[in-house]
């Protein structure tokens, strides 16, 4: 690993990043610049929102990676962990020996620092918690720094540096880079810690879900005496590592579930109901040792996002009642109600002809179960009862390093069971997956076809359909009014969003 001494570098000078258009990185970019660094970068490609933002910022990005991008040989290289020790730009870097350090511990170094850190980890929900939590914090004039892997709508940018006490950011047990293969999590000094969930998932770097409760595992004990850990108490394998993990800081849960005994907890608040409305969810939510309710309201919808809701509550309840921030539970609410969510979180892209377009993150089969089902229920809850109602078209491209495996084909069948219709296209990039370990799109659409449903074989609910223009052709086809496309990726998906408009503004 190499040893730099980030305190010694001063504003003026050159930071390169290398994949500077993933989410994380774009939002680092964007953070040093403000600082008063040189920035630029390079990467493969480059697509919205993050290619937009580092646009905004007239930050230089070099596309595709080169060597030669390196001939101004920059003070600093930040490396993304998607470059491999035997990366063009990589061997380059070493050749030349310009210093380099990682992404976690550049934002450890030059931003966390002496601040309390807030880490929101776990499988889902990372993107939406930290946004929603840096909105509250920021509307409650707690002037928080935060790094966030996407773009909510409250801000326009991911990224802010300001003088208060805590620093907010999603924790990835993703690995840190080639030359860190610890999860990067570790690097942030955690004092607050959420947990949304954990599951298996990165199945290019985990083996078994046990391996990434080892993660998780060093992550929560690595949280002082005088630290917080929020959990969701709902979640199976959070109260496995609750189990394994010597734990020294308080404990508190979250969750829909009643329990009887709070073990491993000190307090517990409970989703007591939830009600949809067109324009947003109402939420009741108990904080059982005090035995009070608030009621909340959140325009984000889905039973996943009524947990990040109270993820955030509850970690602001008990700062709190601690007397750690001065501000009242009414701001709170008022800001939480205000949050308008995230770009490419089920988002509205392209309205026409009483069709909606939304595009959204999820490329896990648990993250696509619960969009499709949030959608179910904010555009069509009385479906049984309005024949009139439109249909869910489902679009999903396996893109991630984990669909792109057969680690979820199974999994995947039953992921789409709250969609009317649904369009698998062809899995991203697999050459270098070994041919037996591929996901198969086709025997996706199969399978799902093959369920003993007898509305399902009659409608041939699934279709392969592998490139996006025949994608769209088919859309053009057999959308009618009311229906709403709900299109999955983590990636550009060979800009489908864009090719939507331009299509079906004709």
């Amino acid at each position: 690993m190499n040893n730099t001494n980030l305190n010694k570098l001063k504003p003026g000078s050159s930071i390169y990043l290398m994949g500077i258009c993933g989410t994380a990185m774009a939002s680092l970019a964007g953070l040093l610049q403000a600082k008063g660094f040189l920035i630029s970068g390079s990467d493969s490609a480059a697509y919205p929102p993050m290619s937009d933002q580092l646009k905004n910022l007239g930050i230089s990005v070099k596309i595709p990676y080169s060597a030669n991008n390196l001939s101004t040989k920059p003070d600093l290289i930040i490396v993304g962990n998607v470059i491999s020790k035997n990366f063009t730009e990589a061997v380059e870097m070493q050749k030349l020996k310009i210093p380099y350090v990682s992404l976690p511990q550049a934002i450890s170094s030059f931003f966390i620092k002496d601040k309390k850190s807030i880490i929101i980890a776990g499988t889902h929900g990372k993107t939406t918690t930290t946004s929603l939590m840096s909105w509250v914090f920021q509307s409650c004039n707690l002037k928080p720094s935060f790094l966030i892997g996407g773009i909510a709508k409250n801000f326009s940018q991911s990224f802010l540096e300001q003088n208060g006490n805590y620093f907010i950011i999603e924790g990835d047990e993703y690995d840190t880079a080639f030359f860190d293969k610890g999860p990067k999590f570790l690097h942030y000094k955690p004092n607050l810690v959420i947990l949304t969930g954990i599951e298996f998932d990165h199945a290019d770097i985990y083996e078994s879900l046990d391996q990434i409760l080892e993660s998780f595992k060093k992550l929560v004990e690595l949280i002082p005496e005088n630290g917080l850990l929020i959990v969701n108490s709902d979640d199976k394998n959070i109260k496995k590592l609750l189990t394994l993990s010597n734990i020294k800081s308080k404990i508190v849960g979250f969750g829909f579930n009643k329990i009887d005994k709070m073990e491993f907890i000190s307090n517990y608040y409970q989703v007591s109901d939830y009600q949809y409305t067109k324009t947003f969810q109402n939420i009741k939510i108990k904080n059982i040792n005090k035995n009070k309710q608030v009621n909340l309201q959140s325009t984000l919808f889905g039973k996943h996002n009524i947990l990040n809701n109270l993820a955030v509550w509850v970690l602001c309840s008990e700062l709190i009642d601690n007397k750690e921030i001065k501000i009242s539970q009414d701001k709170v609410l008022k800001a939480m109600q205000e949050f308008k969510g995230i770009k490419r979180r089920q988002d509205i892209f392209f309205k026409t002809n009483n069709i909606t377009f939304i595009e959204d993150f999820a490329h896990h089969p648990t993250a696509v179960n619960l969009t499709l089902d949030a959608v179910q229920n904010q555009y069509f809850s009385n479906k049984k009862i309005d024949t009139n109602n439109g249909r869910v078209f489902a679009v999903f491209e396996p893109r991630s390093a984990t669909s792109r495996r057969d680690t979820f084909q199974k999994d995947f069948v039953l992921a789409f069971d709250k969609a009317d219709k649904v369009i698998i296209a062809q899995a991203y990039y697999q050459e270098k997956i070994t041919e037996q370990d591929r996901f198969s799109s086709s025997k996706l659409v199969n399978d799902i076809n093959n369920i003993d449903d007898i509305n399902y074989k009659d409608c041939k609910k699934a279709k392969y359909i592998k490139d996006t223009d025949s994608i769209i052709k088919f859309l053009q086809e057999n959308l009618k009014a009311n229906d709403v496309v709900v299109i999955m990726s983590n990636g550009s998906f060979d800009n489908i969003y864009k090719k939507i408009q331009e299509k079906f503004s004709k």
